[in-house]
């Protein structure tokens, strides 16, 4: 008898800021690998990316079969300016009404420094809000101490550091977070 297909929602918000330049062929690699491991799933899998900084905050995939989502490349990843990251975030969240169960990962290297429509207390409720009402399950991954403090600004609980110089490895334990999520409906990062 075959298993009934589960459906998820995951998405993603990758940091497309100057920080991330160093890095940004390992970043490329590492999601690319992420992206190619989530494709093998035989779960239903609706994919949500947002890239961001300061210049803009690219909506790259809104409600995607994960299937259709393709690999970035130094054209389609160009990190640039600095870290709205609140922006990023409630921009984000505020495309969704009522989906439920949606995993919400967050990858940055740099703390926020120049969002102009969001502050952390309003993210933060719509933050408590989604997690409440819906199931939302948040995953925020920072390079930096720093990043701990942004993410308890906006009441994010399962934060976790990652190492720049190993980004391949980052997205690796994202995978096995993504896969335990889908197995138990808890956030588990190693």
């Amino acid at each position: 008898m075959r298993k009934a297909k589960k459906q998820m929602n995951i998405v993603f918000l990758l940091d497309m800021t100057g920080s991330m330049f160093a890095i940004r062929d390992d970043t490329i690699g590492g999601f690319n690998s992420f992206l190619e491991e989530q494709q093998k799933s035989e779960n239903e899998i609706n994919f949500w990316m947002t890239l961001f900084n300061s210049a803009k905050i690219d909506k790259r995939y809104v409600k995607e079969n994960i299937n259709n989502v393709k690999s970035l490349n130094v054209q389609t990843y160009v990190p640039t300016n600095s870290t709205p990251l609140w922006d990023a975030i409630g921009n984000t969240m505020q495309e969704f009404s009522d989906e439920k169960d949606v995993m919400f990962i967050v990858l940055t290297d740099g703390e926020e420094n120049s969002s102009t429509e969001f502050n952390s207390d309003t993210v933060n409720k719509m933050v408590e809000e989604k997690e409440k009402k819906f199931n939302w399950k948040f995953l925020y991954l920072g390079a930096d101490i720093k990043d701990f403090a942004n993410a308890t600004k906006i009441g994010l609980k399962n934060v976790f550091t990652v190492n720049k110089n190993n980004m391949i490895q980052t997205f690796t334990s994202l995978n096995r977070s993504v896969n335990h999520y889908v197995s138990t409906g808890k956030i588990k990062y190693k």
